[in-house]
């Protein structure tokens, strides 16, 4: 995968509405149902914390994100799933991630 055809995600601490992480998981998740994902995980080790600390499993996220259209929507389905709210929720994602990248 060129640089040109390498999927756009945002970056590592945005939110979303007070979510941690949700916004660069939903542009994964939708490069991946594209098909233009490329060597990218997904889910890696930050998806799954922030899944885990959602209430939501992957594929039950994977299909909310491919049957909505906004972002808007994709929080309102995951809400409708009954999702910890964003406090409860949060985690240093950019924290987490440089310390997987540590340990490894």
């Amino acid at each position: 995968m060129t640089a040109s055809t390498a999927p756009l995600l945002r970056p590592m601490d945005a939110t979303l509405d007070g979510y941690a992480w949700l916004p660069r998981m939903i542009d994964k998740s939708r490069a991946r149902h594209r098909g233009t994902l490329g060597s990218i995980a997904h889910p890696c080790p930050v998806d799954k914390r922030c899944l885990a600390r959602l209430g939501v499993g992957f594929s039950t996220f994977t299909a909310i994100v491919a049957e909505s259209a906004t972002d808007c929507e994709v929080l309102v389905r995951l809400r409708r799933q009954g999702i910890a709210s964003p406090g409860e929720q949060w985690f240093d994602a950019v924290a987490y991630e440089n310390e997987l990248q540590r340990a490894a």
